[in-house]
């Protein structure tokens, strides 16, 4: 039997969007290749205590040690930027492989041309497009500029020699193209897409309809993080001065930082729903998804729980990449500025009053492009040009 080796980066069980998408690539294309192929699974040694018996049967397991401390703090000197390194160039040593897959170019950009040495197909999934995914995140100027040219020469090497190159969004596709050029591979859009066993289409409003003479929007995500804390500034320091006073704005999300509760506190028709038990209910009882984030690259993962419950969207175009389709069918709005939200938003709420917006439609577009099998097949597709019907 032929074998694969499969190399995480994120933790697949664990919380956040790039976590998420993780999870939804190794379950795919672990679907794809159960039967014709044995997976190496490599993965951080604390990852493994999230991975239930039935998963782990799955594949061989390789959990590897964080790497010593010295090792880290020369990551700007030496370049490298993941624990692998040693582990991942003993097992392409021992074992000969059909296809690597990297779960991220930074781990890809030092490793693949050990791994074309062992006679493998390479496959890299670009979570963003990183340089302007660490300026956004970077809390420490000279920090980023040191690691910033290691992240670019890994990013590019990964993108020119990969046999494959997956993509989130269009925008990142591009974006690595003008940056780079082309690559020696393939290189395709698949997108986000739901992990194995997510109901895509629960029950949209368990309290029954509500009265629409206040609209309901809601905002969720972590509460405390450089992106969410932007976008939720913004919101209030320049759009919520827009928004209708027959309007109420929800935020739901983890660990709320103590100046959200403060500003939350100013404003009465603002309510903080701190870490709350079942995010789906509190987003399944709005009528609007907000999502005011303008930081970062590659998909926002949050949107797609409005989506998924059938609310329309209203976002900041650097929140709408990956989600073209929901902007076509008017499923979802995009703003650059004041003006174009007031408008949106104005847009918006007149369909909403006018029975113009059906959330069983968004809910149905949104399983035929985002649901785990629509993903497997794009990914099935694409590697090995073969569809299954379901």
């Amino acid at each position: 039997m032929e074998k694969i080796l499969y190399i995480l980066k994120h933790n697949p069980w664990g919380v956040g969007g790039g976590c998420y998408a993780s999870r939804g690539y190794l379950e795919a294309f672990t679907d794809i290749c159960c039967n014709g192929y044995a997976i190496d699974l490599c993965l951080c040694e604390e990852y493994v205590a999230s991975m239930d018996s039935e998963t782990v049967q799955k594949y061989n397991v390789f959990g590897v040690k964080p790497r010593p401390a010295f090792s880290r703090y020369l990551s700007f000197l030496t370049g490298e930027m993941h624990r692998y390194n040693t582990n991942v160039r003993e097992l392409l040593k021992k074992n000969k492989y059909a296809y690597v897959f990297f779960d991220h170019n930074s781990i890809a950009g030092t490793l693949v041309h050990v791994a074309q040495a062992n006679g493998a197909k390479i496959i890299t999934l670009h979570h963003n497009y990183e340089p302007e995914y660490y300026r956004d995140n970077a809390t420490n100027l000279i920090v980023l500029n040191l690691i910033l040219p290691h992240v670019m020469k890994a990013e590019k090497r990964a993108y020119i020699q990969s046999d494959y190159n997956i993509f989130l969004t269009e925008e990142d596709q591009e974006l690595f193209i003008k940056k780079y050029g082309d690559s020696k591979g393939k290189c395709g859009v698949i997108g986000s897409f739901e992990h194995k066993g997510v109901d895509i289409l629960p029950k949209v409003d368990a309290c029954g309809e509500r009265s629409k003479d206040r609209i309901k929007m809601v905002v969720t995500g972590s509460l405390s993080n450089i992106q969410n804390n932007d976008g939720i500034q913004y919101l209030f320091k320049s759009l919520f001065k827009l928004i209708p006073e027959d309007c109420d704005l929800l935020l739901a999300g983890k660990n709320p930082t103590e100046e959200i509760t403060d500003i939350v506190k100013l404003y009465n028709n603002v309510t903080l729903i701190a870490n709350p038990t079942n995010m789906s209910e509190v987003i399944a009882n709005a009528d609007v998804y907000l999502c005011t984030t303008r930081l970062g690259s590659g998909i926002k993962i949050r949107i797609m729980d409005g989506l998924r419950l059938g609310l329309p969207v209203l976002t900041h175009k650097i929140s709408s990449r990956g989600y073209t389709i929901f902007e076509k069918t008017k499923s979802l709005f995009v703003f650059t500025d004041e003006r174009e939200f007031e408008e949106k938003l104005i847009e918006l709420i007149s369909r909403i009053r006018a029975g113009e917006v059906n959330k069983e439609s968004i809910r149905k577009l949104y399983k035929k492009h985002f649901s785990f099998n629509a993903g497997k097949d794009k990914l099935s597709s694409f590697i090995f040009h073969k569809v299954d019907n379901y």
